[in-house]
């Protein structure tokens, strides 16, 4: 049987390092930054598609309907509307255990570069305290898991750039090492 406690005793530091660079990316504020954490993410020095900004605006900022959303609200909410109730659930949860997404940084709770670092969040705090697995295991099981499959689709469907169907890659990758450990 496979011990769950133990698998995440000892977290590569690759592992964090890679889910802070996907928090990066979805949380990218114009080309430049986009293209370096796209780097770092796929670890080359090779050229990025000059596409890359306008596929990665289509898919997540917009303007315009945005072809694959990065809020848990419009894959949960009936309504499929940013800010519904699987919004608040999160920013409820996460208060409970003290973490609030800022005021500044002006996107809901429920963006996926919010609950990722969340996560990562859990996980280092898993290191000190083993309670905090069954926090991550009810937040990965209850709200993140349900919706990042159709996420990562929505992005391998609809996007145009090489680079942005390897993150999504990347992030699927990322999602299934996660889940084998709680």
């Amino acid at each position: 049987m496979y011990d769950h406690v133990s698998y995440f005793s000892n977290i590569s530091p690759f592992y964090l390092k890679q889910g802070l660079l996907l928090r990066d990316f979805f949380f990218s504020i114009g080309g430049e930054e986009l293209i370096n954490t796209v780097k770092k993410l796929n670890d080359t020095g090779e050229h990025i598609s000059g596409d890359i900004e306008y596929d990665f605006n289509s898919l997540f900022t917009g303007p315009g309907k945005l072809l694959a959303p990065p809020y848990a609200s419009v894959y949960l909410d009936e309504d499929m509307l940013l800010m519904g109730n699987s919004t608040l659930s999160v920013r409820n949860f996460m208060l409970n255990y003290g973490i609030r997404v800022s005021d500044n940084i002006n996107i809901p709770d429920d963006h996926i570069s919010c609950e990722i670092e969340f996560i990562i969040l859990l996980l280092r705090k898993s290191q000190e305290d083993k309670q905090y697995l069954s926090v991550l295991r009810q937040f990965c099981n209850e709200h993140f898991l349900l919706w990042i499959p159709p996420f990562i689709e929505r992005i391998m469907k609809n996007a145009r750039t090489n680079e942005i169907k390897n993150t999504a890659l990347i992030l699927k990758c990322w999602v299934e090492k996660l889940t084998t450990g709680i």
